[in-house]
């Protein structure tokens, strides 16, 4: 019975989507690069909730948001960063792996069904579940009735370091996403990664 619990953001942690998410950005909010990076130091969907379509009952409706139809559109540009697949295939063997993301679930399923890479998560908690970080991750813990010193999340932003440290859980820091080590120095995180293979120690390290 694997009984620890890892939580991966998915942009900038397992898809390379930076380059196409940051064009969106720019083109719906005119943020420039620094603005982007200070929006991930909390809640990205902080003060743009008009497009998050949480409270939009069919599929057609979600798609119909700006933002979320043109990602949905242009995903498909994006590829898994180098050598996650392999790493999310090894760590699936021996823990439960989830994914908490500010995007709509379905639109991480289509990709990861896409690429062969669904078998490997539990589930998904996006944008559609709820906005906060935090609320995911403990509905997550209560879902699986599990101690938050069971669980870590595999983040590429200081906001979701801070989101769960607020309910109690660790972080490791990845510097391949929207903020590198000196952003992730601002914050307490058990650990940071520069590469996807570094995660596999980090992860037993954390677990023991």
């Amino acid at each position: 019975m694997k009984t620890k619990f890892i939580l991966f953001d998915f942009d900038g942690v397992i898809l390379d989507s930076n380059a196409m998410v940051r064009r969106h950005v720019f083109s719906h909010w005119g943020d420039d690069d620094e603005a982007q990076k200070k929006t991930h130091e909390g809640n990205v969907w902080k003060g743009k909730g008009e497009v998050v379509p949480v409270t939009l009952d069919s599929e057609q409706e979600k798609i119909s948001a700006s933002f979320f139809f043109n990602y949905r559109n242009d995903m498909k540009e994006c590829v898994v960063f180098d050598g996650m697949r392999e790493v999310v295939a090894s760590l699936a063997e021996r823990y439960t792996l989830y994914i908490v993301s500010s995007t709509i679930s379905d639109i991480i399923r289509e990709y990861l069904e896409h690429c062969g890479m669904t078998n490997f998560f539990t589930d998904i908690y996006g944008v559609d579940i709820a906005i906060s970080k935090s609320t995911k991750i403990a509905m997550i813990m209560e879902r699986e009735k599990v101690d938050p010193r069971d669980c870590i999340m595999i983040t590429d932003s200081l906001g979701d370091v801070r989101e769960a440290e607020h309910v109690g859980v660790a972080s490791i820091g990845v510097t391949w996403g929207v903020h590198n080590r000196e952003s992730f120095e601002k914050g307490k995180t058990f650990r940071i990664c520069d590469n996807p293979t570094e995660l596999l120690a980090t992860i037993d390290e954390y677990f023991g």
